[in-house]
């Protein structure tokens, strides 16, 4: 199995005056869901905020097929910590249909895990966040994720 390693510095700029965003964080890149590989971002967070990352899905091939991606067992591992290295979440689990605490759960436009949900992020705190997709299920359609952090109460529980 081949990975590919992704190494990405950003630093978060202020969101101009009166902006509204549901994001969070400044924007990460997006990344290919169908083939396994390894990614680390490294950020500062905007400003200091319960959030719940979502990774939105991007379909490459017209709209995304709900039944095909909460049935694949194509797994994500997700880490998010701290410039102490202290770990904010640590999750790992494949795509979930319906509420499910071990899973990937699919709203209207992204994936989100019970583990990595109502996080209380510093402003200003550097961030490490790594993705790894592994065992990709030959089923996985050709979408690309994008990690986002959204506000906990925007969110949809």
């Amino acid at each position: 199995m081949e990975f590919f390693r992704l190494a990405i510095a950003l630093i978060a700029l202020a969101a101009a005056p009166g902006r509204v965003s549901s994001r969070e964080s400044p924007p990460l890149p997006d990344f290919p869901f169908d083939q396994p590989s390894e990614y680390e971002f490294h950020f500062r967070q905007v400003r200091s905020r319960e959030v719940t990352l979502v990774l939105e899905v991007q379909s490459l091939d017209g709209p995304p097929n709900r039944a095909v991606l909460t049935h694949l067992k194509t797994v994500i591992e997700v880490s998010l910590a701290d410039h102490r290295g202290r770990l904010v979440c640590k999750v790992a689990g494949s795509p979930v249909d319906g509420v499910n605490r071990d899973g990937w759960v699919l709203e209207s436009d992204g994936f989100w895990h019970f583990g990595c949900r109502e996080m209380k992020l510093q402003r200003s705190e550097r961030y490490t966040l790594k993705i790894r997709i592994r065992e990709v299920d030959p089923n996985t359609p050709r979408i690309r994720h994008t990690p986002t952090f959204q506000r906990s109460d925007d969110f949809w529980l």
